[in-house]
């Protein structure tokens, strides 16, 4: 059995020797979604219909492009001879992996959606426009975009102007190139770290608020564990960008102390990338990386 998004061009013109299954919200679709209702933070509903059964999905995650997973997995559980009953609970069991739109209900009905994993300027328009459909107070904490190049400023800014088009109450911005966001927005609050920053989240996570939380991984928006110490702590934004290990707490570095195992940041002399040391002497981002510099340097002893 194959199935696949009966809404993409390019998969539309695939023909597999297995059964295919076709899902989508196009009429030409075999299990289609119709019906789709966007509650925001809140998730989605829509109802799946197949040749054999019309099912009322209830998605407790938000996004519209849930629907496709959503529709696939029903069409999959008819497949394995699941129950409606069974295929309708279990949507409505799903839980996310990890930071990828995790929604956190706290007391006084306040939503934290957790979308941290990373970021481009895709993924923070949508998730940005998820937070928009919610109902109530709406914040956004949203920090740094990388490997962006020359395009840097310019997305930065653009999400900026989306925020103030969508009308979130409060935006939050953290980190370096986060501060391109203000250009587009300026009545976001800039902030350099995150514990600078905190003061501001704590008075915008009020009764009835939404709030987002996205950046890119490099931006180390998630507490973690000092490998010195043992207390949790935010990493310092400006202290990634300029390398500073991010394993450490700030308390333990003005000491002079790291954590092991724990070399920084560098950027790849070959092809620009920026990754994380796995020794002290790391030069360079992979050994394909070191080996076409080397090539280079024998070219040029060579003339």
């Amino acid at each position: 059995l194959a199935v696949l998004n009966g809404d993409d061009e390019l998969l539309n013109t695939v023909s597999l020797p297995q059964k295919t299954l076709r899902c989508g919200l196009s009429e030409h679709c075999d299990v289609r979604v119709s019906e789709v209702e966007d509650l925001g933070i809140d998730g989605i509903r829509c109802v799946v219909t197949t040749a054999k059964e019309r099912y009322a999905l209830s998605i407790p995650v938000p996004g519209k492009h849930m629907v496709y997973s959503a529709a696939m997995a029903a069409a999959i559980g008819e497949y394995l001879s699941e129950t409606k009953e069974e295929i309708e609970r279990g949507v409505a069991a799903y839980e996310p992996a990890g930071s990828r739109m995790h929604v956190i209900t706290f007391s006084e009905n306040r939503r934290l959606l957790d979308d941290c994993y990373n970021a481009g300027p895709q993924s923070m328009a949508a998730s940005l426009r998820v937070l928009g459909a919610s109902g109530g107070k709406k914040a956004a904490v949203i920090g740094d975009m990388a490997e962006l190049g020359e395009l840097t400023e310019r997305a930065h800014k653009e999400i900026g102007e989306l925020t103030k088009e969508l009308g979130i109450d409060t935006v939050i911005a953290i980190g370096a190139r986060a501060k391109y966001f203000t250009e587009g927005n300026p009545s976001a609050q800039w902030f350099g770290s995150v514990d600078e920053a905190m003061g501001a989240v704590k008075a915008a996570f009020t009764a009835e608020t939404a709030m987002l939380v996205k950046a890119t991984a490099e931006a180390n928006l998630r507490p973690r564990k000092c490998g010195v110490c043992g207390k949790t702590f935010t990493p310092d934004i400006r202290s990634t960008k300029r390398g500073v290990q991010q394993r450490t707490c700030r308390e333990c570095l003005d000491k002079g102390l790291r954590a092991p195992k724990d070399y920084g940041w560098i950027t790849c002399p070959t092809c620009g990338r920026r990754v994380r040391r796995r020794s002290a002497s790391q030069r360079y981002c992979s050994p394909a990386c070191c080996a076409k510099a080397y090539r280079e340097r024998r070219r040029g002893v060579a003339k």
